[in-house]
């Protein structure tokens, strides 16, 4: 009888028919359902960033345009050497500029606080839903506008406006206060 030598042994065993090979379908479902579940977190988490940004960019673009009007305001209204007055529901002064004396005027106009300088319409606020004018004078604030005869004339006026939400930006209040130069 010949007898078979013992396999070596490094040689693997056989196996029953079945490779152990690779991925069984329900492990590849799975991995597909976290992959997706991982996918739409990330999607959620980049629409809320995205959103936020428009928010963001809209009030700065809103903060950069009130700041811009008041300045102009505070501008116009600090080299007053006439006015304020008021004539058609418009407050107007007289102020100083390069080429001399120029009549320059802001009313509400349409949700918008527009500024007139000389024959030059421009709005500086847009949705603005009112604004009041008060003017201090000897006696404290009023909101009755200084005319030409008055003997007292107004020492600082102050601008409330009342914005209306839009572009992503609030709305909201502002106020400003500016000082009128002294009248010889």
């Amino acid at each position: 009888m010949h007898r078979r030598p013992p396999p070596p042994s490094n040689a693997l065993p056989e196996k029953a028919g079945r490779s152990d090979a690779g991925f069984t379908l329900i492990e590849m479902l799975v991995a597909l359902a976290l992959l997706a579940l991982i996918s739409l977190a990330g999607f959620a988490l980049i629409q809320t960033v995205l959103v936020a940004q428009r928010r963001t960019e809209g009030r700065l673009e809103r903060l950069a345009g009130l700041e811009r009007a008041l300045y102009l305001i505070d501008s116009d209204f600090g080299q007053t050497i006439e006015g304020p007055y008021e004539a058609d529901h418009a407050i107007l002064i007289r102020r100083n500029a390069a080429g001399g004396p120029v009549l320059v005027s802001y009313a509400a106009i349409g949700g918008a606080l527009v500024r007139l300088y000389g024959a030059t319409a421009r709005p500086l606020i847009g949705d603005v839903t009112s604004v009041d004018w008060r003017f201090h004078r000897s006696g404290g604030w009023t909101a009755e506008p200084p005319r030409r005869e008055d003997i007292d004339p107004a020492d600082a006026i102050a601008l409330t406006l009342r914005l209306a939400p839009a572009g992503g930006a609030p709305g909201g209040t502002v106020r400003r206060v500016v000082t009128l130069p002294a009248k010889p």
